[in-house]
């Protein structure tokens, strides 16, 4: 269990972040932080607007505690871990399945435990209350997987640096935010021109057309009728 001190510098540099920001006075928080352990103040943070946007509010938040198991940290792996069922069916619009599924494609390359911890954390800080994605810094990122967990700072730092090179991370350091990569380095338009152009050289089009777009079958009534013609 952490100290008092560790309590009061974890309140404080949430409040920073901009998490919580119903409380006003570090020394509530702090209070809060201390009696919710052995939810981190990361978990505790994410664990309301999780609740709140793929599942029941309160009823699903409670029936999570209910369940996890108390004797360790709570972390935001847990917490993923417990909803990524509700994420991967929330497939409406604004909903959380495309991010999950990201997410998922991610957590498949990682290579340790800490960097599927990593970008866990980094899907759930990203979600909004709606269908918008917030703004991720990296000093937040690494805030959050390290207090009140056994990884050091050094430690988050140094797998969220491999995530990066590995590009399972992207930092926009404009803005400082850091978000799952979601692209490719695989050149899709070129390729898809050199398929193109190998096609073409033996591309019957008049047979295409006619197995894939048969010309429609219409009766000429009015010619018929102008003539009189019947059949």
């Amino acid at each position: 269990r952490p100290s008092a001190a560790q309590f009061a510098s974890s309140a404080r540099c949430a409040l920073k972040l901009g998490w919580f920001d119903c409380f006003a006075d570090a020394n509530a928080l702090k209070a809060v932080l201390s009696d919710a352990w052995p939810l981190t103040p990361a978990a505790l943070y994410v664990l309301p607007l999780l609740s709140a946007r793929v599942a029941q509010n309160e009823r699903s938040l409670f029936t999570f505690l209910n369940q996890i198991e108390l004797t360790s940290p709570i972390t935001l792996e847990n917490v993923y871990a417990y909803f990524t069922e509700a994420m991967r069916c929330d497939t409406g619009v604004g909903g959380t399945h495309r991010r999950w599924l990201e997410t998922e494609s991610a957590r498949s390359r990682a290579n340790n435990q800490i960097e599927r911890e990593i970008l866990a954390a980094t899907c759930l800080l990203q979600l909004g209350t709606g269908g918008e994605r917030r703004r991720l810094t990296r000093s937040a990122l690494v805030f959050a997987v390290a207090t009140g967990t056994s990884y050091a700072s050094k430690v988050v730092e140094k797998a969220i640096d491999d995530l990066l090179g590995r590009k399972l991370l992207l930092h926009r350091l404009r803005n400082d935010d850091v978000s799952i990569w979601h692209g490719a380095d695989f050149d899709i338009r070129s390729r898809v021109e050199e398929e193109k152009a190998r096609m073409q050289k033996d591309f019957d089009l008049p047979s295409f057309l006619r197995k894939e777009c048969p010309a429609p079958f219409e009766r000429p009534l009015r010619h018929n009728v102008e003539y009189n013609i019947s059949r």
